[in-house]
């Protein structure tokens, strides 16, 4: 028993290095998506701009899902409002199928799902980006061919997901609503 406990403390005390490190990276790499890339990115390069929006939207996520609850709403914030404006980028200047606007919409709706716990907007969001990407199929480069349908697949596969953990949810709800 004494052996357990042990090694619990050694896993919180790995644990809690793993965060520092990753906290620490972020920052670093936030800064440098703020002080330098976006800062220096010219305004016709769509594509750059929504590519490093997207990676800010990813580091806050990465952070907002390490975070204490006084500073996770704040992290949350800046996560969805990076991930909004790479959204409106993609949406506006690239075709549905192309491997960014995709990206983008797979990472936003991950946000919804494991930080935020809102399953619906999740489902929501990954259902439009995949919806529209299959009408406009006639639109997939052959350049972006396999990117385009690993991350539409990965769009699929988490709408069955959560739209199964939604049903089980309301399965659940309505058992425990009888008894």
């Amino acid at each position: 028993v004494q052996g357990v406990g042990k090694q619990k403390e050694q896993a919180q005390a790995y644990r809690e290095t793993i965060k520092k490190e990753l906290e620490a990276q972020c920052w670093e790499i936030l800064s440098l998506l703020d002080y330098v890339l976006l800062k220096h990115c010219s305004e016709a390069d769509y594509e750059s701009q929504a590519f490093y929006l997207k990676m800010k939207g990813d580091g806050y996520r990465y952070l907002a899902e390490v975070a204490l609850p006084d500073t996770k709403e704040t992290l949350v914030k800046s996560a969805e409002k990076a991930y909004g404006e790479a959204q409106e980028i993609t949406q506006r200047y690239m075709e549905p199928t192309h491997p960014l606007a995709l990206a983008v919409a797979l990472n936003y709706s991950i946000l919804h799902y494991e930080v935020l716990n809102n399953p619906q907007q999740a489902t929501k969001l990954a259902k439009a980006a995949f919806d529209k990407a299959i009408a406009g199929l006639e639109t997939l480069s052959l350049e972006f061919y396999k990117e385009s349908t690993v991350i539409m697949q990965r769009l699929r596969d988490n709408i069955v997901q959560w739209t199964g953990d939604q049903q089980q949810q309301v399965e659940s709800n309505r058992v425990e609503l009888e008894h």
